[in-house]
Parts: C-alpha cells; structure tokens; sequence
C-alpha cells in the first residue's frame, strides 16, 4: 500500500500498517472505511467471521489506550534508576542483568548514572547480560554507545557467549544503529525477528522551513553502512518470538525462550568445568 509510511523494509511495513489501520482519517481518505467516525472490522476467528463496529476516539484519549500484554513471569528484581526509557533488573533463576531498552534518553542523563549501573550489575555477580531493543522506534544513538561504555569494564560478564540483543520489527532507526554496534563492540548474540529498520542507509535528519509554503522538513544527511553485505534488515542470530499463545497468557515468549537457552548454555559450562 503506498499510503503507509515509515517503511524501509517488509518488517517495518508491518508495523506501520498495524497502526495507520487504526487511524479513522487514514482509513476514511484512503477509501477502506465509508465513515469517518466509524469503522467496520471483519475478523474470523475458528472458523467462524466477526464483524465488529468501531467508534473513532481522539487522538488523547487514543493515546493513554495500553493494549501491550503484562508480562507475569519471569520474577525480575528491579533496580531503581531514574533514567527516561531504560530499566534495569536482575533474573536471579538465570544470573542475568536484564536491561530494558524502551525509549531513548539524553546522553548526558545516561552518563551520570553510568557508575551507579556499572556498581549495581558488579555486585549482582550476574555472568549474563540482556538488552532488550524490541519495540524501540529510535533517537541519539550515542546514549547507547554511552550505555556500551557503562558495562565494557565488567570482566565478570561471559563476553563470549553471554551478552544478548533483542529486536524485531519495532526496532528501528537509532535502536537498529546501536544493535548493529553492539554486536560488533559488545560480541553480542542477536535475538528475536528482523529489524524493521535497513542497516545501511542514510540518517542523521537535518530539518529546515521551505521557503513559500512554510512547511517543516527533514533529511537524512549521513550515510552509515552498519553491515558489509547488502541487506533489507539485521537478521537475528536466534529467532525468537512470541506467539499469540503467548501473548493471550501474558508471557514474553521471546525473552523467556532467550532465559531457558541461558540457562542451557550455563549448565553446559559447569558439566565441561567438571
């Protein structure tokens, strides 16, 4: 569909597409809704078809709407860390630091709570380490870089086969950027489904005023080639997903897939050590 925005690969078109059908005046310029302030969605569900009548919201009260599933498992302690975007907790089952990287903050607010990460994830005693990109649509990069810098010096960490990057469809722009990077500078394994981001592509948006219309616009002015083969995507080391099983339980299939396989792979050290 051509009207759908923000795509730069069939990932991504996935998840632009989720979110434009949801829009009453996109649905309604485009011709698929007959009403503006009504929509009518057919599902078919075992076998059986659904239609359902949807009335349009404002885009405020659209906006405190929360669809995402409650993750009730695995136990996470949670480190209190007053940073806009990011939290950190430690999964004491699978000695793992579990950091999850929502929303991009400023550099500098990262940089001053990095001693404070590195004491915290030093004392848990924690071998593994997980950071979670997934459903993280972008920003400074260079906070991520900061946040690398912040656990480099961590010697207790399995940096061999330890350091975890999870992503899919959501992750994008400045969050694909730091993916890539982490998994050269961090020798991290990535984790999940493709990214709905392109690892080589322009960024770095300037923006300016056009000069008769008045109107806002940005381009990409940097070049950045994150992979050396041509690709639509950074593809995932491990796949893993959550299925709709899944999400109708509220379980984080992916990550709780990702923990068993950490849990494997350090039970099968200790059986070598032996």
């Amino acid at each position: 569909m051509p009207y759908v925005n923000y795509v730069e690969n069939p990932c991504s078109f996935k998840g632009s597409f989720s979110f434009h059908i949801t829009v009453n005046k996109f649905i309604y310029g485009t011709g698929v809704s007959k009403n503006l302030n009504l929509a009518v969605f057919n599902f078919t569900k075992e076998r059986k078809s659904i239609s359902v009548a949807v009335e349009s919201v404002s885009m405020q009260e659209f906006a405190i709407l929360d669809s995402r599933y409650v993750v009730s498992e695995p136990d996470i302690q949670k480190f209190n860390f007053e940073i806009y975007g990011i939290s950190l907790g430690y999964l004491n089952d699978y000695n793992t630091v579990y950091i999850n990287f929502d929303r991009y903050s400023e550099s500098e607010q990262l940089q001053k709570h990095c001693e404070g990460i590195e004491n915290t994830i030093r004392d848990s005693g924690a071998r593994n380490l997980v950071i979670d990109f997934r459903g993280n649509p972008g920003g400074d990069f260079y906070t991520g870089l900061a946040l690398s810098a912040c656990i480099q010096g961590l010697d207790q960490l399995d940096w061999r086969q330890g350091i975890f990057v999870m992503m899919d469809s959501g992750t994008q722009s400045a969050a694909m950027c730091n993916t890539a990077q982490y998994q050269q500078i961090l020798n991290a394994t990535l984790v999940g489904s493709p990214t709905g981001a392109d690892p080589n592509i322009a960024s770095e948006a300037s923006y300016f005023r056009l000069k008769n219309s008045k109107r806002s616009v940005s381009i990409s002015k940097r070049y950045y080639g994150f992979i050396e083969s041509p690709s639509d995507a950074l593809y995932p080391d491990l796949t893993m997903t959550t299925s709709w099983e899944d999400y109708k339980e509220e379980r984080d299939g992916a990550l709780l897939q990702l923990l068993n396989f950490i849990r494997a792979k350090d039970r099968e050290s200790i059986m070598s050590a032996l």
